[in-house]
């Protein structure tokens, strides 16, 4: 028996929106239909799109929403490794299962942000097979910030100089504007490039409390990338990229 799926998390609205726009005749009637077969690298499962006269469940919704991505080819399955890597082949969403930390930011950290009784946001490491060499301007590996409950529908942009993807997320979080740069101490940029303490102690400066760290699988829309993020892993120091996205669903992998 198929394990049932736990999820950790579910934006309706994004999946309204992006359901709403396929054609009514299909949104009131398609179906996922699985067929079970063998290749040569073993068993499969497939997902095709039937006609049938039954709206569609939350399941069988994320189910299209993907195959909908898939079809349009604007999903991949790995994340970007790099600034570059994002803008060469641009990928607007991502599914992809990672190993995650979350941190939660108290009730009265978030009373900026209207309509918001809870933030939370998780973090998922680069890959340490693609940390590159800063010398050789090799910003190569990125930090994914998947950042819940925020109805942010901008384009996927790239980098704003002196701007890390972190920044843009600490900004969001105090209420301040996508690019502001308040919180870049003079001549220091604080929660990006040249400031090596990791990500998340970055975080518990504004507030934010980390609760776990979890295996995750999610299918995640991209917002911002940059290659202005540092931190040290295993006592040497790395500049990197990072992503800013925001979760459709994350779910226990």
């Amino acid at each position: 028996m198929k394990k049932l799926d736990t999820f950790l998390y579910l934006d309706n609205r994004q999946m309204k929106m992006y359901l709403d726009q396929l054609p009514e005749s299909i949104q009131k009637h398609i179906k996922a239909k699985f067929t079970f077969g063998l290749s040569l690298a073993g068993p499969k499962l497939d997902a095709t799109v039937e006609k049938e006269k039954k709206a569609l469940n939350l399941y069988e919704q994320l189910v299209t929403l993907e195959e909908i991505f898939k079809i349009n080819k604007s999903v991949t399955t790995r994340r970007p490794k790099s600034m570059k890597a994002a803008t060469d082949k641009p990928y607007t969403f991502v599914h992809e299962t990672t190993t995650a930390t979350k941190l939660i930011f108290p009730k009265n950290k978030i009373e900026q942000l209207n309509g918001i009784k809870h933030l939370a946001i998780w973090i998922s490491e680069p890959n340490p097979k693609h940390l590159g060499d800063e010398n050789k301007w090799e910003y190569t590996g990125t930090f994914l910030y998947l950042l819940e409950s925020i109805g942010d529908y901008g384009e996927y942009q790239s980098v704003i100089s002196g701007v890390s993807a972190l920044l843009v997320l600490c900004n969001i979080v105090l209420g301040h504007d996508f690019f502001d740069t308040l919180l870049n101490k003079a001549d220091e940029e604080t929660f990006g490039r040249w400031n090596y303490i990791h990500p998340i102690e970055k975080l518990k400066t504004i507030g934010a409390i980390p609760t776990e760290k979890r295996k995750i699988e999610t299918l995640y829309r991209c917002r911002y990338i940059t290659n202005e993020q540092s931190y040290t892993y295993k006592n040497e120091k790395y500049r990197v990229s990072d992503l800013l996205a925001y979760p459709i669903y994350i779910k226990e992998a």
